[in-house]
């Protein structure tokens, strides 16, 4: 059994498009490119803060970036090819940490509240993304169609 370093089984269902191969190893094309992503931007953003113009003058476009990708993934625009695919990782990252540092940046001087606001900022994301997502792999009805008895 191959090692696999994806939290994706190895299933057909993900054998094509959820995990790259490096030589013995699987890795989730997700984790891969969208966590190193996150982890550069805070390390960029604590060394150099370069999000200070933005956030001051160009905060009109934080809801736009979040909005396109909601958009594009709900359409599977992001899934034409394995190149766009780790783009859309790469894009998802960058998104959550300007996502995250605008509503802490938004918060005030207080610490405990930047903190505060960047979590639940990141869970509300999180439990956004995670809705749309899971409402796409299972191929749900949209929420009015559904019934309980």
């Amino acid at each position: 059994m191959p090692f696999t370093l994806s939290h994706h089984p190895l299933c057909d269902r993900y054998k094509e498009g959820h995990y790259i191969r490096v030589g013995k190893y699987s890795l989730c094309i997700g984790c891969t490119f969208t966590y190193p992503t996150i982890i550069v931007l805070l390390i960029l953003y604590f060394i150099y803060n370069p999000f200070g113009l933005l956030f001051e003058r160009y905060s009109w476009v934080i809801p736009i970036l979040v909005i396109f990708f909601l958009v594009s993934y709900k359409l599977d625009i992001f899934d034409r090819s394995i190149i766009i695919k780790i783009l859309s990782k790469v894009y998802l990252g960058a998104v959550v940490v300007l996502v995250v540092l605008y509503a802490s940046y938004l918060a005030g001087s207080s610490i405990i509240l930047k903190v505060y606001v960047a979590f639940m900022t990141y869970m509300i994301f999180v439990s956004i993304f995670s809705g749309i997502r899971g409402a796409k792999m299972w191929n749900m009805p949209p929420m009015e169609k559904i019934s309980i008895l």
